[in-house]
């Protein structure tokens, strides 16, 4: 089994990295904003501070640009303006009347062997990929330990993350989502862990340490972080051990208030708020929701976040054929018949109290990941929040679920070539989307 998911996680770093030359530079979703960022740490050595008249990602705390600032400074020269962004005008959404799927204007200065911004843009991406690639290794793991004993279910699962087109996409960019996806994959396999294992204080000190990087890097880990701390209190009473629940909950505390603090006191000083959400609700202002969600709108956001899950490239500009999203709903179908055989026991996959368990934690963490969503865009977010990127924090959860479930309806006999044919097939579709969709849609723009 080690080969094999060696061999998953080598080949998504090949794929990505594809999709990162395929791919122009600027398009994908808000990457110049990333990438001023991870720019401005460069140069100025200092945190970029938010301004009311600019849009921009200042508002996100600064690990996930802090690992992509070192590389950039190393191996980039930013004095050289070569393919630094250009705004083009002519984008489909750019108020204007414009119907190119195309963010930025692209000039020769961008090809390889890059320069200046150009070659910028394609390390932090490199730093992106190996990010990713954890959150496939990290679900492999997490597989094996929720079905000890069935190698088709964790390789399957790290295939089925591995092969979504929009995760690779995403992942191929500078983006912090590749981060805050890779720390919640460890927060889940801690919580699996907590639930077919013992809990100790040495649990405790391990999810408040991956929570305190997961909050430096972006506030929507949240979710995630407090299934896993409900998890570990459960554990915790579950075991008679109402000690370990207030030495856990001391050492959580003391862990965030050290790793957080800093950051938060940072931010009342600069902005008046432990968020910045002052200014960023101005910045962003056009974009928040004038009133709650009318429940006619469920409909699109629901439509609109599962298309993304799988395939909506560019700045949400570039649709693949409609085949690509019937095909994820006929596996999301069979996955949850399967998960159905397999709860009423007619499943030849484990069903003990042990797997019961890990199955409860991932479901668990799918639904709180789904609410905030749903709790923020009825509330406060636009449309622009409907993207389905919003729910990999938990597709390590979501991949594990689906394999299980596909593999449910599979005679043991037939998993392996079951989960040969299924890669093969996910294999070329990705490939395919890089060449055949992606990379026609772009071009010289304006």
């Amino acid at each position: 089994m080690r080969r094999s998911a060696v061999a998953i996680v080598v080949g998504f770093v090949a794929v990505a990295t594809v999709y990162s030359l395929v791919t122009p530079i600027w398009e994908a979703p808000d990457e110049v904003g990333h990438m001023a960022y991870v720019m401005h740490l460069v140069e100025r050595r200092a945190l970029p501070v938010q301004r009311p008249e600019t849009l921009g990602e200042e508002h996100h705390p600064p690990l996930y640009y802090v690992l992509a600032a070192v590389p950039v400074a190393l191996f980039a020269d930013l004095d050289d303006p070569a393919g630094r962004f250009r705004f083009n005008r002519g984008i489909v959404w750019g108020g204007e009347g414009g119907s190119d799927a195309n963010a930025a204007l692209h000039g020769d200065d961008e090809g390889f062997p890059y320069r200046g911004h150009a070659r910028a843009v394609h390390v932090a991406r490199l730093v992106s990929i190996a990010l990713a690639a954890v959150t496939v290794a990290l679900t492999i793991a997490i597989g094996r330990e929720a079905f000890p004993g069935v190698a088709a279910v964790p390789l399957f699962a790290g295939v089925l993350v591995a092969g979504n087109p929009q995760f690779v996409f995403i992942s191929a960019s500078v983006n912090n989502d590749n981060l805050v996806n890779a720390i919640a994959a460890a927060l889940l396999l801690c919580a699996i862990r907590a639930v077919t294992r013992e809990v100790s204080l040495a649990h405790w000190l391990s999810v408040a340490a991956l929570a305190t990087t997961g909050f430096l890097t972006k506030l929507s880990i949240a979710p995630v972080v407090a299934v896993v701390f409900g998890v570990l209190v459960l554990q915790s009473l579950r075991a008679g051990r109402r000690d370990l629940v207030l030495r856990g909950t001391l050492a959580t505390v003391v862990v965030l208030a050290l790793g957080l603090g800093w950051w938060i006191a940072r931010n009342v000083r600069v902005y008046g708020d432990p968020l910045g959400w002052s200014v960023y609700a101005r910045r962003y202002a056009r974009a928040m929701r004038d009133g709650r969600l009318p429940w006619s709108e469920y409909a699109t956001f629901v439509g609109t976040q599962f298309r993304s899950f799988w395939g909506v490239f560019g700045w949400m500009t570039v649709d693949p054929p409609r085949w690509l999203h019937v095909a994820a709903a006929v596996l999301g179908v069979v996955a949850a018949i399967g998960l159905g055989w397999w709860a009423r026991g007619r499943s030849t996959l484990p069903r003990s109290p042990r797997v019961a368990r890990a199955v409860t934690v991932l479901v668990a963490a799918i639904v709180a990941q789904e609410l905030y969503l749903i709790v923020a865009i009825r509330s406060t977010f636009g449309s622009a929040w409907y993207q389905g990127r919003y729910l990999f924090p938990v597709i390590s959860a979501a991949g594990v679920l689906m394999s299980a479930g596909v593999l449910a309806v599979v005679p043991p006999p037939r998993r392996r070539l079951t989960v040969v044919g299924l890669t093969v097939a996910m294999l070329a579709i990705v490939l395919w989307n890089a060449f055949a969709v992606i990379a026609p849609a772009y071009g010289p723009a304006g």
